[in-house]
């Protein structure tokens, strides 16, 4: 019987390798729930950990929801070995491109995988939101904002 094909530091160094090249930051939420006196199940979200994540855009459409044009997209993130992903359903995205533009985008998590013992880093498979947890911004905006 063959032994591992990586030692395990090797394996440290790949996924040392990877964690230095997510450029993005990802705030993984999570939702509490509870009652309120008159008996309506509240649910509030809450930021499980803040962690460093590489984005990929691997497919977009526009779509027709409620009689109205809407774009979806979905994405692969890459988090860092070790993250939990246990109860995360919501993501707010900090993504700052080539041109320096923080571009923050709210997805809903579509898949976690269960991670692999050889594996240099944690994904999960997400999609663009079309609703926000953040008031001000109307269902399905984009929410762009420039660095000074």
């Amino acid at each position: 019987m063959a032994g591992p094909l990586l030692d395990d530091a090797t394996l440290a160094e790949m996924r040392d390798i990877q964690e230095s090249n997510m450029p993005s930051e990802a705030d993984l939420i999570g939702f509490s729930t509870s009652r309120d006196p008159g008996g309506v199940t509240l649910r509030t979200p809450y930021i499980a950990a803040t962690v460093k994540c590489r984005v990929t855009l691997v497919g977009a459409a526009v779509v027709v929801l409620a009689q109205q044009f809407t774009p979806t997209a979905d994405f692969v993130l890459y988090l860092p070995m070790g993250t939990s992903t246990t109860g995360i359903t919501r993501l707010t995205v900090r993504i700052v491109d080539q041109l320096g533009t923080l571009i923050t985008r709210e997805m809903n998590v579509s898949g976690t995988p269960e991670p692999r013992s050889y594996a240099a880093s944690r994904h999960i498979y997400a999609k663009l939101a079309t609703d926000t947890l953040v008031p001000p911004p109307a269902i399905g905006t984009v929410i762009i904002t420039e660095t000074p």
